[in-house]
């Protein structure tokens, strides 16, 4: 697969959703009160010690991946985006899980990087998207 620049579609082929919907969704997922969680991608509670995907219907509370996953859903194509999202936030924060699990990181932090993240996705033309799904 050849990839080309655009500077207005951050999408992967068969899928709906951008780059930014995926760092935008995992921003308002986290932002509720409870629902942020550190060392783990997904609980089931705040205070549960399970360790789910966070994808998992059963998750309340993701770290910064772990929301990304479940903003963008397992089916591979959104995989691929999620892979392109995750760039996005390294860019702002450097090492995603050492940054979302460092001792003093707070909630709000980790939702303003994404959200920081998903407003640089909305604007940069380096996301690459397949050849043959450009936008017409």
């Amino acid at each position: 697969m050849t990839l080309v620049h655009s500077p207005s579609a951050h999408t992967q082929p068969g899928s709906a959703k951008t780059v930014a919907d995926i760092l935008t969704a995992a921003a308002d997922l986290i932002d509720k009160p409870g629902a942020w969680t550190q060392h783990v991608f997904a609980k089931s509670s705040p205070d549960a010690t399970d360790h789910l995907s966070g994808y998992d219907p059963k998750a309340v509370c993701w770290c910064a991946l772990g929301a990304m996953e479940a903003a963008a859903g397992e089916e591979l194509s959104c995989m691929a985006i999620f892979g392109q999202a995750e760039t996005f936030l390294v860019a702002e924060v450097g090492n995603v899980p050492s940054w979302n699990d460092a001792p003093n990181r707070t909630q709000a932090e980790v939702v303003a990087a994404l959200r920081a993240a998903a407003d640089k996705a909305r604007t940069d033309s380096s996301v690459g998207i397949a050849k043959g799904d450009e936008p017409k």
